[in-house]
């Protein structure tokens, strides 16, 4: 089974519907992970929908500005997750960095021996946006790191080699997802794996038992990727810190 482990629903900062995603990978007969910003709403809403199809994750925002890829075996763990350890630790009413939290790096990885979940540095390396660069030297606990997004459709194909040689450097599994926060881009990356659990799956990732497959956005691609989630982000923000005063 194919399955695209980096996708964002309308819970986050996706232009999404959680019934349009599952329609769309039951006719593309693909998988997903609902990975939304610092939120689960919309992977607990897909998961009830399509279990077999649907990964429980979310994106964490480190304070120093990492991303991570989190992937659940379990929805309680999930849920258990986000009450405890994200939800009043959100950086709020900040345009640049309202996908952070105030947890580190560090922290992030630790906890995946409480709640049961693999942790995934996700495009680890950018030329752009270098705040959610990981720094892999300055993070005493890197060696419990599951993956490296060594394939994220989002950024350019240049990045994604360079991911590719640090997870080659660090001994660690790759892995590969769209980002997509647009319909149109779910399955533009992901994984290629010989089961349909969800436990085998996650482990097997940790074991780097998978296939990554997949490419970058093109220029056209990319282009109208960042417009349109520029523009949802700052009228998401418009409307919540301006208009609301």
């Amino acid at each position: 089974m194919f399955i695209d482990l980096h996708t964002h629903t309308n819970y986050s900062d996706g232009l999404m519907s959680i019934n349009d995603i599952t329609k769309w990978i039951k006719k593309k007969n693909i998988g997903v992970a609902i990975t939304d910003h610092n939120a689960i709403e919309g992977a607990i809403q897909a998961h009830k929908k399509d279990k077999n199809r649907i990964t429980l994750g979310i994106e964490v925002g480190a304070s120093t500005g990492e991303h991570a890829v989190l992937l659940f075996y379990d929805l309680d763990n999930l849920k258990e997750f986000y009450e405890n350890k994200i939800k009043n630790k959100i950086i709020k009413n900040t345009l640049t960095r309202w996908w952070e939290t105030k947890l580190t790096p560090t922290e992030i990885i630790e906890y995946s021996e409480d709640y049961n979940y693999l942790t995934i540095a996700a495009h680890p390396y950018s030329r752009i946006l270098v705040r959610k660069t990981w720094n892999f030297n300055k993070i005493e606990n890197i060696k419990k790191l599951h993956a490296l997004e060594i394939l994220n459709s989002a950024s350019p194909m240049f990045d994604n080699k360079k991911v590719e040689q640090i997870a080659k450097k660090l001994n660690k599994p790759g892995v590969a997802g769209s980002d997509a926060h647009l319909l149109e881009n779910i399955g533009k990356a992901g994984i290629e794996i010989e089961t349909n659990s969800n436990e085998e799956t996650l482990n097997n990732i940790k074991k780097g038992k998978i296939q990554v497959k997949g490419r970058s956005f093109n220029t056209i691609e990319r282009t109208r990727y960042v417009t349109k989630i520029a523009k949802n982000n700052a009228l998401e923000y418009l409307s919540k810190n301006i208009l609301k005063r």
